[in-house]
């Protein structure tokens, strides 16, 4: 079913080359034992619109359905776009669900619907369709920051060092920043520019605006530009794919400069609570 559903978008072969050429598609029939069962340790970190009675129906799962696609980068979005709504009228119906290999989840129909296939019916809604991970590093309570997905696009994987937990959400930021401009046809240069303003996709570009910090937001105490340039450089320690790190470079220590770079692009201010009391002497 999936082969004629999909036969006239891709090539169906053996095994997928190296490098696409034009869109190519290998389809495994595995038992589930083989492949493996998500556990409901798993489902709990990575399970997309799943309750108790799918994670105990997966546990009882007999097949699994392996599907491998490639396609020339400047076709990834559409060929995506194509598989997800083959995959999710196939699970549709065989009463199954779907997981991404490349982010880690596993989805309900349902979630499948809204986050792999509505998601890729415009631009490329990258805040759905990649996973940003963080990881402790250290004994100084600072974190690595690893995007999951960018490799659907042909892209390699991004990462922030050196994260104070304080600027989670902004390196987050940055991260599916840099992302979008990737996807959107820019390279990934050694020397790179972060800039809001320019980012295409006018739905993202207003969900990464609620990051900015502006002169007259509330409790802002220094605007951000919305705009800074950086290096990418191979990143450190051990990645499974192809991953760039952001390397503000400057002065400091690496969580100083890649909160310098933070503060520079998104600005930042005092939480409600504390703008909203006034100061006395005694405060420290």
């Amino acid at each position: 079913d999936l082969e004629r559903s999909l036969g006239a978008r891709f090539a169906v072969v053996e095994a997928l080359p190296i490098r696409a050429e034009a869109p190519e598609l290998a389809l495994t029939l595995l038992p589930s034992a083989e492949w493996g069962r998500p556990e409901a340790d798993y489902l709990s970190d990575y399970g997309v619109g799943l309750g108790a009675a799918d994670a105990a129906a997966l546990a009882r799962s007999e097949q699994a359905v392996l599907i491998e696609a490639a396609a020339p980068r400047a076709g990834a979005a559409g060929a995506q776009a194509a598989l997800n709504a083959a995959a999710l009228r196939f699970a549709e119906a065989e009463g199954g669900w779907l997981e991404d290999l490349e982010t880690r989840e596993v989805f309900s129909r349902e979630q499948w619907q809204l986050r792999r296939v509505a998601a890729l019916a415009g631009p490329p809604a990258l805040q759905e369709l990649i996973r940003i991970e963080r990881y402790p590093v250290g004994d100084e309570g600072l974190e690595r920051m690893l995007t999951y997905g960018l490799d659907k696009f042909g892209l390699p994987e991004l990462a922030a060092e050196a994260v104070h937990p304080a600027f989670a959400e902004d390196a987050a930021a940055a991260l599916l920043l840099a992302a979008a401009q990737g996807v959107g046809g820019r390279d990934f240069t050694g020397r790179y520019t972060l800039d809001l303003a320019s980012l295409e996709d006018s739905g993202l570009r207003e969900l990464l605006a609620a990051s900015l910090w502006t002169a007259d937001r509330p409790g802002a105490i220094a605007a951000g530009q919305g705009r800074v340039t950086l290096d990418l450089l191979p990143a450190e320690g051990d990645t499974s794919r192809p991953t760039l790190q952001l390397s503000p470079g400057g002065e400091g220590s690496p969580a100083e400069q890649l909160g310098a770079m933070l503060d520079a692009l998104w600005g930042y201010g005092s939480p409600p609570e504390e703008a909203a009391t006034p100061s006395t002497p005694d405060d420290r």
